[in-house]
């Protein structure tokens, strides 16, 4: 069963004589310029269903002792919670403001209690044999009042624990009923279950049994094509022996015919080596031709490199002396000029080195030409 929402219920005070109208007198006697304010929320009826209600009295900046007060009860019925409610905010206030209610005919009524030293001086102040009252109703009164304010106060604490017991019970009770619910789904799917296993039963017996029709019909052509592959290779037996009295005959006849291929090869084989021995004698005149340009090259450059040498050693002489400009002005305009040939001929060796590497080119893509004429030869 799901629980009922809770849902907010207008109050009105004055129509719930009793507690309330008390506390709205004793608020104004005591001199507070406050209001009790009143906010209710109900869980079903009215009348029979939980009523929560909350008392605000807000604090007086008139009155520092005062700090303003919130009490909430919970009773069976809206009527319930608001007496409820409005009793205990006069006990609230009471105990706040006792000293300002001296004088006044509410000085009786019950306070809070905070500890239980502040209840034993509640005990020693009502029940005394010397109450400091001279009318002997009023005392009786009194005493009375502070009794049953006691036996409300017990009752509350046990309506209180007896409530959360409820709330307890409750709580297991929303437990028990999930785990329930969850048994009944685990028995609905068990018998889902057991339902499609008794199915599946069914269905793999009659699944055997066609396996085994099939199986006898599956014997069947294996038998049919067992006898089909052995005419077959009964045939192909025949086959290979007559392909292999022709292949004999066949051999016998191309024998000679590769002979003679033999003898034509063997020629092609020996020209080959006639252009091969005509390629290296080409080779080795050419390899002699570059070794000589080499050497060649080779000794130019080490008389360039010693001509430049010696003119550097004479222009390191020139600038050691360079005060003697005057004197040797003739002989550094020749060492100039010969500074300048020399470099011409550098750049007409290197012109001239550079026609030896094409030559070695050439000579290079003429030897991979043997080289191949080489590796045709078998």
């Amino acid at each position: 069963m799901e629980p009922q929402e809770w849902r907010p219920f207008e109050i009105s005070p004055a129509s719930y004589r009793g507690f309330p109208a008390l506390l709205d007198e004793m608020i104004e006697r005591a001199g507070l310029k406050t209001k009790a304010v009143y906010q209710g929320k109900v869980q079903g009826s009215e009348e029979e269903g939980q009523a929560v209600v909350t008392v605000r009295i807000g604090a007086d900046p008139m009155v520092p002792e005062f700090k303003g007060t919130i009490v909430r009860a919970q009773e069976e019925g809206t009527a319930n919670a608001i007496q409820t409610a409005a009793r205990e905010a006069v006990r609230w206030v009471h105990a706040e403001i006792g000293e300002r209610l001296e004088d006044t005919p509410y000085r009786y009524l019950p306070q809070a209690l905070f500890t239980q030293k502040h209840l034993a001086e509640n005990v020693r102040r009502y029940h005394r044999d010397a109450l400091a009252e001279p009318e002997e109703q009023l005392r009786v009164a009194a005493r009375c009042t502070h009794a049953m304010d006691r036996e409300l106060h017990r009752r509350d604490q046990d309506v209180g624990m007896l409530r959360r017991e409820k709330e307890e019970l409750k709580k297991k009770m929303d437990q028990l009923a999930k785990e329930k619910a969850d048994l009944m789904l685990d028995n609905l799917q068990l018998s889902k279950e057991k339902k499609i296993l008794v199915d599946e039963v069914m269905a793999g017996s009659l699944r055997q049994h066609e396996l085994e029709e099939e199986m006898e019909e599956q014997n069947k052509t294996f038998k049919i094509h067992l006898d089909d592959l052995t005419r077959r290779k009964r045939r192909a037996l025949a086959a290979r022996n007559r392909a292999f009295e022709k292949l004999q005959t066949y051999r016998e006849v191309t024998d000679q015919e590769i002979q003679e291929l033999i003898a034509e090869l063997q020629e092609l084989v020996n020209l080959n080596n006639q252009k091969a021995h005509a390629i290296r004698q080409l080779m080795s005149i050419d390899i002699a031709v570059r070794v000589t340009y080499q050497t060649r090259i080779d000794k130019v450059k080490e008389d360039l490199e010693k001509r430049i040498q010696e003119l550097g050693r004479k222009s390191s002489q020139l600038r050691e002396t360079v005060g003697y400009l005057d004197t040797m002005d003739a002989e550094l305009i020749r060492t100039e000029e010969e500074l300048e040939y020399h470099r011409q001929e550098a750049r007409r060796l290197r012109d001239l080195e550079a026609w030896v590497r094409g030559v070695q080119g050439r000579g290079a893509a003429g030897g991979g030409a043997s080289t191949c004429a080489q590796e045709a030869t078998p």
